[in-house]
């Protein structure tokens, strides 16, 4: 009797033995752990975090913070609080943003394989302000820029005040037409802005006709010389 329950215990003993042997065996061979885990867990800090597909954030609310030294919730769906570069992207991407009808626009490529900094402003313009949100600069899809204003049609520079140039010229604004005293002489650019007679010294009695932006130019019959012809419409 006492030899069948020593042999019963015996083999209790090496069968719980070898299950554990056996599940040791198991955990040391495993190269994954499978953890499953229940809303709202996990829950916690985390040295690193290593996801391999789509991954959400901040999905039903709150805000995403990267090195923000308070632990309050963030003021902004994504608030970075680090100082100097905190963003960086490869030569070749891109920002894209979706316009009124929801359709995604690239809008800027930071560098370019040329090392070219592009930016595409959308179909209503480029609206370029200051702190009070005023108009500093605005650019339209045409391609015509107003300086504290918007462009009026056909302008392609509208500039709302006074212009100043330093040490630089208007170039290309002005040329010479050369006039005979055998009738009219029509200024091709816009409007005569002067002449100048080919005999020095000699009194000059000519005429300016309004025919659409001052542009004929009438001498006596004696007289030669040139007109000064500019990029310029009278209002």
């Amino acid at each position: 009797m006492k030899v069948k329950v020593f042999i019963k215990k015996l083999v209790f003993v090496i069968t719980v033995t070898s299950v554990y042997i056996l599940s040791l065996t198991n955990i040391t061979e495993s190269e994954t752990l499978n953890i499953t885990t229940y809303y709202p867990a996990p829950y916690g800090g985390y040295v690193s975090m290593l996801t391999t597909n789509n991954t959400w954030l901040a999905r039903n609310g709150g805000g995403v913070a990267i090195r923000t030294a308070s632990t309050a919730a963030p003021a902004y769906p994504l608030t970075i609080g680090a100082t100097g570069g905190v963003l960086g992207v490869e030569n070749t991407a891109s920002f894209a943003a979706k316009n009124a009808a929801g359709t995604y626009e690239t809008f800027m490529w930071p560098r370019w394989s040329d090392n070219v900094m592009y930016i595409n402003y959308g179909t209503g313009g480029f609206n370029i302000r200051n702190n009070s949100s005023i108009t500093t600069m605005f650019m339209t899809n045409t391609n015509e820029v107003g300086i504290r204003t918007g462009p009026a049609a056909n302008m392609h520079l509208h500039v709302n005040g006074n212009i100043r140039i330093d040490n630089g010229n208007f170039y290309n604004l002005c040329h010479y037409v050369w006039y005979g005293n055998g009738g009219t002489t029509s200024c091709d650019w816009g409007l005569v802005a002067g002449f100048i007679s080919n005999a020095a010294g000699t009194n000059i009695s000519a005429q300016l006709y309004p025919s659409g932006a001052w542009t004929v130019f009438t001498a006596e019959s004696t007289q030669t010389g040139w007109l000064v012809c500019c990029r310029m419409q009278m209002q």
